[in-house]
């Protein structure tokens, strides 16, 4: 045994001393753990995460022969049970579930909660034997402070991203302190204000006294004079149109520096609107935002030496545009790279946007952690949308969802501000179901230009190609997710030119047009669903007010099936339709969501995520991980469409010997469909499709692509009305 133990060596032959790297990681992890009332349990945990390597064979490892296989992390988890097994029994478990996962990922407390090594049998594991470990490193408090905590899950998720994202950082100065420069160095909250206030102070002044410009700029003052309400949970109801984006930023950076919070993160839905989000920050605020999603790619050539991937990693920036799926995901992970940015979530601002989208079978989890978040780690939140729902809990027989405990909502008078901002009626014809050959004569007979949208795919085709024969002086498009989205935004980008341009344009959509999409239409149509997308429909009608006129949105419905998940949506609007006078108001949308969500009912907690993170300290951290997924991926498969020379580099950059894989994957985001796994089986077969490298499958025969619609389903012979959603 060496003299001093080594913790990492690299090619140029240097060595980290043990003792350093336990020191070192340990007093990041205090750090990180500090702004949530966890300094000494994270700082153990970085002390002892690397016991392990204190054995003869892992020092024999590391200096002579790298194909040993040795564990280095049950043995720092077996000494804290040791330590504190009288006691503290739960401090021992707790940090020893910590240790022993800083590398695998936090297991399941029990090997029946799934096939994976549990926590007890590591905790039983025979390891090599540790001598010579300093006394200093060994020793530990009498007792540690109990924190006042409700959710045991939340709380060693965040100690475990305090241990793993400290552990990862020391080893980065080592091994490559190029890349540990590079990190931090942004500017402060109150430097982006003044950047953010000399941005609005020019944009108002230029701004056109229109009434909607007005009313833009009364909400963005409110949400600054609103900024000093203590922290909480506050609602945003502002309808479509109404400069949410900059006016939540403005709430969002004030209350940070009021009430001294590390970062603002904007959570948002769709990949569409952050990209678009996006772009109005970094306008403004330059490299202190960083994107963090599947379709954001770095310019940098050099991935390891992208200071916004870096930022990704861990969230070690000023202000974060992220999904609801990256967000929500990462709060029940258990994978080191998931949670490792969730210690920086304490003590920040979270603007939830277009909040009603949150998907209904993890609604009563997500809620739960919504609010954990804000009473124990001091996060503010902002639930932003046009269409609020009504998240105050309800109790039935079977079933209780126990709310949000919202603190007030950010501007005066929501529903007087919904009424001036009314620049669409609803024409309700839904009772009696027409063909889609009766809808195409409609709207070819329209001589204004006009956006439909309808449930379905193959819907959203048919009526298209029923819409064939308008006529030469109307140009018509289709949208759909059978368009991959580099096509989908070339084609909003032409529609967008023709409106502006005064053609006349028709649109035949899916629902994926509902959101973060900025077009402006004289009329609409729209197949019967629940309000929240009716609504969100509507908000491309008369969207800037131009028509001397309210817009006109019909709701239809075909003389097909409805679709299974849409029955909830549909059901809770009936329900609510009879005794509604204006469907577009703030009431409307708190009683229909009331109603959807007891609709739902325990599905609400469609994966028992509640009833698996309520057992004590027997948490089967691996299942739940795997249950909560917002989106499921169980069903289709995502296919690469070569739609130009950018995709055709991409896909040929994958198969190069060193390809900087996730750089070309990145790429690739913007041209993939997702298609149902059982015809991509038969496509592969068929030699339609190919898998160019394993999981990456490329469309070969691009009859099956066309230029107005997309994937064609029917020339594959694939898709049912069910499948074919979006």
């Amino acid at each position: 045994m060496l003299k001093i133990p080594v913790a990492h060596t690299d090619e140029k032959g240097r060595l980290q001393p043990l003792v350093e790297h336990l020191n070192q990681t340990a007093t990041l992890a205090k750090d990180f753990a500090s702004p949530f009332g966890s300094a000494e349990w994270a700082y153990l945990t970085g002390l002892w995460h690397d016991l392990g390597k204190y054995s003869e064979k892992f020092q024999k490892k590391l200096l002579e022969d790298p194909t040993i296989q040795v564990d280095h992390s049950t043995a720092g988890a077996q000494y804290a049970m040791s330590l504190f097994e009288t006691r503290a029994p739960y401090a021992g478990l707790v940090l020893a579930w910590l240790i022993a996962g800083h590398h695998a990922g936090l297991a399941d407390y029990s090997r029946t909660d799934g096939g994976r090594a549990s926590l007890q049998e590591r905790l039983q594991k025979k390891i090599e034997p540790c001598n010579d470990i300093p006394k200093k490193i060994l020793k530990a408090p009498t007792d540690l402070p109990r924190p006042p905590i409700s959710d045991g899950t939340l709380w060693l998720r965040m100690l475990f991203s305090a241990l793993v994202d400290a552990d990862f950082l020391d080893s980065e100065r080592f091994f490559d302190p190029r890349r540990g420069e590079l990190r931090g160095g942004y500017p402060d909250i109150e430097t982006l204000l003044k950047r953010f206030s000399a941005h609005m102070q020019k944009l108002l002044s230029e701004a056109s006294d229109t009434p909607v410009n007005r009313e833009r700029r009364k909400i963005y003052e409110t949400c600054v004079a609103k900024a000093d309400a203590k922290p909480g949970i506050y609602t945003l109801c502002v309808p479509t149109g109404g400069g949410k984006t900059l006016s939540t930023m403005a709430f969002a950076l004030h209350h940070a520096i009021i009430h001294e919070k590390q970062r603002i993160i904007y959570v948002i839905p769709y990949t569409s609107i952050i990209e678009q989000n996006a772009a109005v920050y970094k306008e403004i605020f330059g490299d202190a935002v960083i994107e963090h999603h599947s379709q954001f790619d770095t310019d940098d050539t050099d991935e390891r030496y992208s200071r916004s991937k870096l930022a990704a990693e861990n969230w070690d920036a000023p202000i974060i545009v992220t999904t609801t799926v990256q967000f929500f995901e990462s709060l029940f992970a258990n994978r080191p790279s998931r949670c490792r940015k969730l210690h920086n979530i304490a003590q920040s601002v979270v603007v939830i946007d277009e909040v009603q989208t949150l998907p209904p079978h993890l609604l009563d989890p997500i809620l739960r952690k919504i609010e954990t978040l804000e009473k124990e780690y001091g996060v503010t939140f902002v639930l932003s949308t046009a269409t609020q729902p009504d998240f105050h809990g309800f109790d039935l027989p079977e079933f209780s969802l126990k709310g949000l405990p919202i603190d007030g909502e950010i501007v005066d008078d929501p529903v007087a501000l919904a009424r001036r901002f009314r620049r669409t009626e609803i024409q309700w014809r839904h009772e009696a179901p027409i063909s889609i050959g009766t809808l195409a004569q409609e709207l070819a007979s329209q001589p204004e230009s006009l956006l439909c949208v309808v449930n379905t795919r193959d819907r959203a085709r048919d009526l298209y190609e029923a819409m064939e024969n308008d006529g030469e002086n109307t140009k018509l498009h289709h949208l759909s997710a059978n368009m991959c989205g580099k096509h989908r935004f070339g084609v909003i980008e032409k529609i967008k030119r023709e409106l502006a341009e005064g053609e006349r344009v028709k649109v035949v959509s899916t629902n994926l047009i509902e959101a973060g999409v900025d077009l402006d239409f004289p009329r609409l149509y729209r197949e019967l669903a629940g309000l929240e997308s009716i609504a969100q429909a509507a908000g491309r009608c008369n969207r800037e007010g131009r028509l001397p006129r309210p817009g006109l949105a019909s709701v239809f419905t075909l003389d097909l099936p409805t679709p299974r998940y849409l029955s909830a949506p549909i059901n809770a609007l009936h329900a609510i339709l009879p005794d509604l006078d204006d469907p577009l108001t703030p009431e409307a949308f708190r009683r229909y969501f009331a109603a959807l969500y007891r609709e739902y009912g325990e599905r609400l907690d469609g994966k028992k995520i509640v009833e698996l993170e309520s057992r004590t300290m027997k948490w089967p951290f691996a299942k739940i991980a795997e249950r909560f997924r917002m989106i499921e991926d169980g069903y289709t498969q995502s296919v690469v469409i070569p739609l130009d020379k950018t995709a055709e580099k991409a896909i040929a950059l994958l198969q190069l010997p060193d390809a900087p894989y996730r750089t070309a994957l990145r790429r690739l985001q913007r041209y993939s469909v997702n298609l149902p796994k059982t015809a991509v089986a038969k496509l592969l077969e068929s030699g339609d499709l190919k898998e160019i490298v394993e999981g990456v499958i490329v469309l070969e025969n691009m009859a099956l692509y066309r230029k107005d619609i997309g994937f064609d389903e029917r020339l594959a012979g694939m898709l049912d009305a069910e499948s074919a959603i979006f």
